[in-house]
């Protein structure tokens, strides 16, 4: 209970809510750039890349990982939210199975980028890593999401899930690898093991 409350007193709402609004000017953006054709903008804001860069973006501005995490998480929920519902509200029709796995994608990657960047910063600004939360959870997430696509390409997995994309498993594989992670890392940090450098 302690440690949630630890992390509840880290959290920055004014950062959370800038990204926030940041992901619903971007989803905003993307949307009009499709309905009034601006190609040079549809080019960009269509990219996995610029995705990726504005999620790194508002990673390496959090202060710590559950910043970086949830902040990235927000501004992509924003994104895709705000290009659905313009879409909803312009045309009538919007594709809530893209929705849902966009915003699963988008989530996955945010806990991933977040957590290498914070990493990266513990790294750079103390030459070590104190929270055994952020390197059980980044092994695992990377384990089991190798894990999972490699066993859904040799066909083990596609009898079980059902997927749209072929990168969904190794999206479910950051899921779990969070969850475990996070829960492995707390008891880790709790009894005090020092992490092998």
């Amino acid at each position: 209970m302690c440690y949630i409350i630890n992390i509840m007193k880290k959290i920055n709402i004014q950062y959370l809510i800038i990204s926030l609004i940041i992901g619903i000017i971007l989803g905003a953006i993307t949307e009009y750039a499709l309905v009034y054709d601006m190609k040079p903008i549809i080019k960009i804001t269509q990219s996995y890349d610029f995705w990726g860069i504005i999620m790194i973006i508002i990673a390496i501005i959090g202060k710590d990982y559950i910043n970086s995490i949830i902040g990235s998480s927000l501004n992509i929920l924003g994104m895709n939210a705000t290009y659905y519902l313009i879409r909803l509200n312009m045309s009538g029709y919007t594709n809530i199975g893209a929705w849902k796995t966009f915003s699963m994608l988008g989530i996955a990657f945010s806990i991933y980028i977040g957590m290498i960047i914070y990493i990266i910063k513990e790294k750079i600004k103390k030459n070590k890593i104190n929270d055994k939360i952020s390197i059980c959870t980044l092994v695992l997430m990377t384990f089991f999401a190798i894990t999972f696509s490699i066993i859904y390409i040799a066909n083990g997995l596609r009898f079980f899930i059902k997927v749209y994309f072929l990168y969904m498993p190794g999206v479910y594989g950051i899921y779990l690898g969070a969850i475990i992670g996070t829960i492995l890392g707390y008891i880790l940090n709790k009894k005090k093991i020092e992490m092998p450098k």
